[in-house]
């Protein structure tokens, strides 16, 4: 009696050990994480506010997440900041500013505070304005640079193209109704 006593005694220690091992692990990573605010390398914060918008715009949230969820103009601020001497950074600072002016000008607000019709609104127009001017202009380099930044993060790449990095066989005869999008 004595023998199964010490072994159940034993053996109940040695759970609690792991388990309170285990205890502490878990506590210690139940600490508040404290959310990390982005310092913009290139814009004001006017202007950071203003990109999150117009980002937001051109790729919207529906059944995936958008633009500004997907930090597309933190992308472009990290890119206008590495080409400091190129002319599309001043093409695109100049572009930010000039965007309130046109919003002043024609709904008599600012563009963020517009509602969203008007916000595309104007951004359309920019669009066409943009289609006739030789070298592009501020809306295509938006444009361009929003797509880029959002296909190649993480949330366009694996949730709205649903890519998949796959190491290993590789296995091309796969009927589509089985993977649904594609990441090519």
């Amino acid at each position: 009696m004595d023998r199964r006593k010490a072994l159940i005694n034993m053996s109940l220690s040695a759970a609690g050990i792991s388990l309170s091992a285990s205890l502490i692990a878990a506590l210690g990573s139940c600490e508040s994480k404290k959310q990390l605010s982005y310092q913009a390398l290139t814009f004001s914060a006017d202007h950071d506010a203003l990109l999150q918008e117009l980002v937001e715009l051109i790729i919207p949230t529906t059944d995936t997440l958008g633009a500004k969820a997907a930090g597309v103009n933190q992308y472009i601020d990290r890119v206008l900041a590495m080409v400091s001497d190129v002319p599309e950074k001043e093409t695109f600072i100049a572009g930010l500013e000039n965007m309130d002016r046109l919003s002043q000008k024609q709904f008599g607000n600012a563009f963020l505070k517009l509602s969203q019709k008007d916000q595309i609104t104007l951004l359309q127009q920019m669009e066409s304005e943009g289609r006739s001017t030789p070298g592009g202009s501020f809306f295509s380099l938006l444009k361009s640079m929003t797509i880029y930044g959002y296909y190649t993060s993480e949330i366009g790449a694996s949730q709205e193209l649903m890519y998949v990095h796959a190491t290993g066989m590789y296995d091309g005869d796969i009927p589509y109704a089985e993977v649904g999008k594609n990441y090519y």
